[in-house]
Formats: C-alpha cells, structure tokens, sequence
C-alpha cells in the first residue's frame, strides 16, 4: 500500500495497526511483466499474484488512516524509465517479455520508507511484520 507522504505521528499509527495483523503466509507466483501508462511510461513491473488477500487485509487495519485502495495491483518494479525515444518499441518489448511461473513463499512484509534522490529512490526499511 502507497502511503504517500506522513509525518512521523502518523507513521506510528501505521505500525501499531499493522502490528495487529495476524494472517497465514502464503505463496506468491510471479505474473506478467507491464508498465503502468503507455502515454508516460516511468515503471515497468512484474505482477505479483495470489497477493490480494494480504492487501486488503493491511487495507483493512489502515482504513481509519488512510482511504481504500480502489485499484491496487502488487507488483515488484524492475526498472524505473527516464527517457525514451520509441515508446512504441519499448512497449512492444515489454509486451513480448515471458516470466517462469516462479512460486515462492510470503512469511512477512515490511513497512519501507522512500527518498527520492536524483539517482533514484532510497529505501528504508522502518519495520517488519511476521505472517503466520
């Protein structure tokens, strides 16, 4: 779930509430591989499946904090894009790119902080949280 940006009050809301979260691990399975807009193309990702049970649940314990995810796909991004100059050629790739169905198994997520610096994104790991 993107939080967006919160002052350090409300980042320990977040973690107490996550901190009640009880739920079964579970196993993953990478998806295709896409980018978010064709117009702007800044992310290409690979879709994560079998994640949206562990979604809604976070949703769950933050919806007194923050709205209701409307339209949540899990992904992991592979690369983030800063300029192109064929962005008909980029797409078609990315649209021929084939993933092994890779299955893994999901025992915990992490509440991550980012920064934003001119080489790209900084991650901060803030907590993490066991699944059963």
């Amino acid at each position: 779930k993107f939080l967006g940006e919160i002052d350090k009050e409300k980042v320990e809301e977040v973690k107490k509430k996550l901190r009640e979260l009880k739920m079964q691990s579970f196993e993953a399975e990478l998806g295709e591989v896409g980018i978010f807009s064709k117009r702007f193309i800044k992310i290409i990702w690979i879709k994560l499946e079998n994640t949206e049970k562990l979604q809604k649940e976070i949703d769950e314990k933050l919806k007194e904090i923050f709205e209701l995810e409307e339209r949540f796909m899990s992904h992991i991004t592979i690369a983030r894009v800063k300029n192109v100059k064929d962005k008909k050629a980029l797409i078609d790739y990315v649209k021929n790119i084939k993933t092994q169905k890779i299955r893994f198994k999901v025992d915990r997520f992490f509440l991550k902080k980012s920064a934003l610096q001119e080489q790209g994104p900084v991650y901060e790991e803030l907590e993490e949280y066991r699944l059963i």
